[in-house]
């Protein structure tokens, strides 16, 4: 009996106290920096596409490495979606300016721009960072 009190005093104080260690999208995003959009852009497949938006997650399976959903204007030719969001990971031995190369992760990265899917790592929706940063940038869109 006591030992079923304990237990049910301190999973009240661990909700009381927010006992959740997993840390929401949100607080995990930065808004990615301008420098970081403009190497992106880079890739494009062509001047009608911009990159209006992005936010970006360290992600915890590489050093260096942070993934960045991209919110594209321009791009609704080219995939059929005004408010399309591209996913890709660069590799920075300093964020954010010091680039050693970038993945396209997903299909409208990949169809956006000439960056390929594999560098020096390899980056896909099961790496971390990539589904956080895509909810972020939804979030940010939808606003």
């Amino acid at each position: 009996m006591r030992r079923t009190i304990l237990v049910v005093v301190f999973a009240l104080l661990l909700a009381a106290c927010g006992g959740s260690s997993t840390p929401s999208a949100e607080e995990v995003c930065e808004e990615a920096p301008q420098e970081v959009l403009d190497y992106l852009a880079t890739g494009f497949v062509n001047d009608a596409i911009t990159l209006e938006s992005g936010q970006a997650v360290k992600s915890a399976d590489y050093p260096d490495v942070w993934v960045v959903a991209g919110i594209l204007g321009g791009a609704d030719d080219l995939i059929g979606d005004a408010d399309a969001i591209g996913l890709w990971a660069i590799q920075a031995e300093t964020w954010p300016t010091d680039y050693v190369g970038a993945v396209a992760v997903d299909n409208v990265g990949k169809a956006t721009t000439t960056w390929g899917e594999s560098g020096n790592f390899v980056v896909n929706r099961a790496t971390d960072g990539v589904v956080k940063a895509e909810a972020c940038a939804l979030a940010s869109l939808n606003g």
